[in-house]
């Protein structure tokens, strides 16, 4: 065998020492990737630690302040005592759901959202139950939101609220949403005529006419048929009345009706 054979099959021989060199060369390249891997990791670690550490248990992640937003009639003091029991927790860790519980237990509260806002912040967020209709009780009248539930008392009704006649024992809220609902849809010009409101259920709305008349609305559908139904209903009253003056009945003419428009489509007088 020829040694440049040789040389070729058996480089480790070679007594120049260029393989061992380049060997150990790898070697250290490994050696230093490892020992950069292992600072990576190392420096990730700490990253990871201190930012458990900063939301978990600095004061910058822990809850220091409960702020209230959205009362008027609420006393934001009666919302901050129910979340007292989160004051010095991780804000990571509040329990915002059992916050809400004990938050909605309020009268006055509709609905609420806590949410978490760093730094240190608690924030509750509420939307008060709103007045919609005032419920005569007692020479003075009940201001009450769409579920029924009595918002405050008030001697007079304020002019933005409508006066709906409910007994919301008997009844129930679902009375007090019809109502609203039928005053709603109704056209300017009937509603321009209401003197009452009133509702026995849900589907038993019914309205008290400027010239005494009843109207028997039932619940809030079907508006257009029970708008010309009406409307048809008092023009044959209005013939009849005159006829009634004609021959001399004045007192008969002025007896008032009660006109059933429930079921439009099969409408009907009460005298």
């Amino acid at each position: 065998m020829s040694r440049s054979t040789a040389e070729r099959s058996f480089p480790q021989l070679l007594g120049d020492g260029s393989v061992v060199a380049a060997a150990d060369r790898f070697g250290a390249m490994a050696r230093a990737r490892r020992r950069r891997l292992l600072g990576g990791l190392a420096v990730a670690v700490l990253c990871l630690l201190a930012a458990g550490w900063i939301l978990t248990a600095s004061p910058w992640g822990t809850v220091r302040r409960v702020q209230v937003t959205g009362v008027d009639r609420i006393d934001p003091a009666q919302v901050r005592a129910l979340a007292t029991e989160e004051v010095g927790r991780p804000l990571l860790l509040v329990r915002t759901g059992a916050v809400e519980t004990r938050v909605r237990t309020l009268r006055l509260v509709a609905d609420v959202s806590v949410e978490q806002v760093w730094p240190g912040t608690l924030r509750i967020v509420v939307r008060e139950r709103q007045p919609v209709a005032a419920l005569p009780a007692g020479g003075g009248f009940r201001l009450v939101d769409r579920d029924g539930v009595e918002v405050e008392t008030v001697g007079s009704a304020p002019s933005a609220v409508p006066v709906v006649q409910v007994d919301l024992v008997t009844a129930g809220p679902a009375a007090v949403r019809s109502a609203l609902d039928s005053l709603g849809v109704l056209p300017p010009a009937l509603r321009a005529q209401l003197r009452e409101v009133g509702a026995a259920s849900g589907d038993g709305v019914w309205f008290r006419l400027d010239d005494g008349d009843t109207v028997v609305w039932g619940d809030a559908g079907q508006v257009d048929l029970k708008v010309a139904a009406l409307d048809a209903l008092r023009r044959q009253a209005v013939r009849e009345r005159a006829a009634m003056r004609k021959k001399g009945n004045i007192q008969l003419s002025k007896r008032p009706v009660t006109f059933d428009v429930s079921a439009p489509r099969a409408p009907s007088v009460q005298r």
